[in-house]
């Protein structure tokens, strides 16, 4: 996101059916997504912020969000950690919530 202007920024997040990412700040563009968006976020696995959570839930969005492992051994800070993200997790939970939601992908 830090990338696109904030009139992208408002259309990427107001035409998609869904949207994913780690979690950060990002996913406050949701205010601009319509009631059918739904968001899928990915956690690392020691820092589960759940404000964008919370947010979905009061602008009525649906949340799905999928936890991924620490590829560091070192005691590193939560917010900091480097995450892995088993690309057949994310396949799995997207056809899921593809086919949950009746998405026409």
């Amino acid at each position: 996101m830090e990338d696109l202007n904030l009139r992208d920024q408002i259309k990427l997040f107001n035409n998609a059916q869904i949207i994913s990412g780690i979690n950060g700040a990002g996913f406050s563009n949701m205010f601009f997504s319509n009631t059918n968006t739904i968001i899928f976020e990915l956690y690392p696995e020691f820092y589960h912020d759940s404000t964008y959570r919370i947010l979905a839930h009061c602008l009525n969005l649906k949340h799905y969000y999928l936890v991924g492992q620490n590829s560091q051994k070192d005691n590193v800070h939560p917010q900091k950690e480097n995450v892995f993200i088993n690309l057949k997790s994310v396949e799995i939970s997207l056809s899921k919530i593809i086919s949950e939601n009746k998405l026409g992908l």
